[in-house]
């Protein structure tokens, strides 16, 4: 049996260009794909992304694996003509192709997106398509925007099932109490990579967006100004042009007060970004407590980071803390710098920690409940 998998996602390879999506959705969609092939599904990701440079494509279907992707052509986007065909055509381009591919009835995993509001409703009239809907966070909480939130909430109405990241967040979507498996993120150990750095320094890292928003980064890097050199800094991640300028000006400025040494290192992804984190002692995860998103979204990062054997540093938030990882995570209350610091400070790094073992067995949890999931008549 194959599985339809509707997400923004980006395949490393030389065939296709680079694709402009976020490298978290990118993550867990992979670790979704690799779970229905440890259950005997094949998967047809169908992603609308277009190539982050803006360069013509001509689209088309790769397969990796069991596996397949679909890209969708796209004129040069470097021009302002050329972003208006794009923007005309694309969505229009996608629901073709999911009209015309989609059995009447089919299961449809769909990484929720306010990109795809609309065609969902459509997809549910013309194809009574079964919607198995994957949801990270309420995307109108983030923007604080109620109509945004509306939006999504009639989205979330006529799915058929969910896989939420949090349980609060599935309270939230899913008050019919519809069929449901929850996915905190990535249950995947990594495969092992030699270290980058021979140094005895204590290595910490913040993966993640630069939206100030959310705040973790700039929150990261606050705390270097309080901690000695026994510890080293790395922040890495996405933002626009201003968002990145703003973290190097940030970094050039705890680095003037000495002791540990903040850089910015740029994004990565695959094995380079695998290799980086492993060669790190303490994963952060310093999002901003007061935000209304979360209230029920997970951080993907913080699993990111286990399933690479870094102990994680965090906000307490009731939706960590009541995870299934909650007791391996070492918090602090206060969304201040000398907070962060000092609660990057306790972390034993003596004690014994296998967070890789945690996740194979989260692992093995979520592939039973998926399995089920997707055989439950509704």
């Amino acid at each position: 049996m194959r599985i339809k998998y509707l997400v923004h996602y980006d395949l490393e390879n030389p065939v296709f260009k680079r694709r402009s999506c976020a490298p978290s959705a990118v993550t867990k969609a992979s670790y979704i794909v690799s779970a229905l092939n440890d259950l005997g599904y094949g998967v047809d990701i169908i992603s609308p992304a277009l190539p982050e440079n803006g360069e013509k494509d001509r689209g088309g279907i790769y397969k990796f694996g069991e596996n397949t992707v679909k890209y969708f052509s796209s004129p040069n986007r470097k021009n302002l003509f050329g972003k208006v065909i794009a923007k005309l055509t694309k969505k229009l381009g996608l629901l073709f192709y999911l009209v015309k591919n989609l059995r009447r009835g089919e299961p449809l995993v769909v990484y929720h997106s306010l990109y795809y509001t609309g065609l969902i409703a459509i997809l549910k009239k013309l194809k009574k398509t079964e919607f198995i809907l994957e949801v990270e966070e309420i995307y109108g909480d983030v923007l604080e925007d109620d109509k945004v939130v509306a939006k999504e909430q009639a989205v979330f109405a006529i799915a058929d099932k969910f896989i939420p990241i949090t349980a609060l967040l599935g309270e939230k979507i899913n008050p019919n109490h519809k069929p449901s498996v929850i996915s905190h993120g990535t249950y995947k150990c990594a495969e092992k990579y030699e270290k980058l750095w021979t140094d005895d320094k204590i290595h910490v890292v913040y993966a993640g967006t630069f939206d100030p928003r959310k705040g973790g980064a700039f929150a990261a890097i606050g705390a270097a100004e309080h901690l000695s050199d026994t510890y080293r800094l790395h922040i890495l991640g996405f933002g626009s042009e201003s968002e990145i300028e703003a973290i190097k000006n940030e970094v050039e400025r705890v680095n003037a007060f000495g002791g540990c040494v903040a850089s910015y290192d740029g994004l990565l992804s695959g094995e380079a970004y695998l290799q980086f984190l492993q060669s790190c002692h303490i994963g952060l995860s310093t999002q901003n407590p007061n935000a209304k998103f979360n209230a029920t979204s997970f951080p993907s990062k913080i699993l990111s980071y286990m399933s690479n054997g870094l102990r994680v540093v965090s906000i307490r938030i009731p939706a960590i803390t009541s995870s299934d990882v909650g007791d391996l995570v070492y918090y602090y209350d206060e969304q201040s710098a000398e907070e962060i610091a000092a609660a990057i400070a306790s972390v034993n790094m003596r004690d014994e920690y296998d967070s890789m073992k945690v996740i194979a067995e989260l692992d093995e949890k979520f592939k039973r409940e998926m399995k089920t999931l997707i055989n439950k008549e509704n």
